[in-house]
């Protein structure tokens, strides 16, 4: 992720099983760079058969309205 604020930005990221995040909570300055990986646990899926599976990382910043 890059910030292309012109402000510091603080936020939490949340997502949910069978997926998981390497980091929950993120400061960026204007500018600066940061990697999160998106992790997957493949013992979701309990009947051995392929499928996709969707996900959605949620973004939100406190102290504010929007999500």
């Amino acid at each position: 992720m890059t910030s292309t604020a012109s402000l510091p930005m603080n936020f939490t990221l949340k997502t949910s099983l069978p997926f998981s995040l390497s980091e929950e909570n993120c400061f960026l300055e204007p500018g600066a760079t940061a990697k999160v990986k998106v992790l997957f646990d493949p013992n979701f899926k309990i009947d051995k058969v392929s499928g996709v599976l969707n996900g959605k990382i949620n973004v939100a910043f406190p102290d504010h309205p929007h999500r």
